[in-house]
């Protein structure tokens, strides 16, 4: 017996937690530390969102970061597809 089903999940990080995170790495930068406390604040996430968490979201919560302090070189020619 098989089942198989998806499951479309939506969640939106908190902009001043989302804030906090930069704050600290502008600092000191520490990736473990930087998701351990991504993933503090998912903790408190409705089930749906925290069981359906993963690593995918916590890298693309971490690239926000990086980018907002500037460790991530951003280029026209990528959004170009060039």
């Amino acid at each position: 017996m098989e089942l198989t089903w998806t499951v479309d999940c939506y969640a939106q990080f908190p902009e001043d937690k989302l804030n906090y995170i930069v704050d600290k790495m502008r600092k000191k930068w520490n990736e473990n530390a930087a998701r351990n406390m991504i993933l503090q604040i998912v903790c408190g996430f409705e089930d749906d969102v925290y069981y359906n968490w993963g690593e995918t979201q916590t890298d693309e919560v971490l690239i926000e970061v990086l980018k907002r302090i500037g460790g991530v070189q951003l280029s026209m020619f990528d959004e170009l597809g060039v």
